[in-house]
């Protein structure tokens, strides 16, 4: 599959995720995301990744902070995504498709009302030697 577009997650010291807002004259103004945008004719993945993130932010990033996380396969090509880290307070410069920024905090425990912990089995006195023996069962649960 072909390269088609790149995005980085640009990580503060403390953690905080980078997201950008398009304005209003972007099609879908009002929308927060990463830095991101088309890989140009022989560019590399990485590259474009980095020109981006400069491009929408005015933050220089050395190529060896990148990581590659994943890739994905879309309708137009595959789409790369990178994380790199900043220190805390690294200045945003925002380009004029992007007209607001904020740095938040990503939880990814993902906890619903029906998740419960497995029932914890009763200690036994014998060691368990996977086969079952009948002259000595285990004894009774408590």
């Amino acid at each position: 599959m072909r390269p088609y577009s790149a995005s980085l997650r640009v990580v503060d010291t403390s953690g905080r995720v980078l997201y950008i807002r398009r304005s209003r004259t972007e099609t879908r103004s009002g929308t927060y995301e990463h830095p991101a945008g088309r890989i140009e004719p022989g560019e590399h993945p990485a590259a474009a990744a980095l020109r981006e993130v400069h491009e929408e932010t005015g933050i220089p990033i050395p190529p060896w902070r990148l990581m590659l996380v994943r890739t994905e396969d879309g309708p137009k090509g595959r789409h790369y995504v990178y994380t790199a880290r900043v220190m805390r307070d690294t200045p945003v410069r925002l380009s004029a498709h992007h007209d607001a920024y904020e740095w938040r905090v990503e939880t990814y425990l993902r906890v619903t009302p029906y998740t419960t912990a497995p029932k914890a089995r009763p200690p036994t006195t014998q060691p368990h030697t996977g086969t079952a023996d009948r002259e000595n069962p285990p004894p009774p649960a408590i």
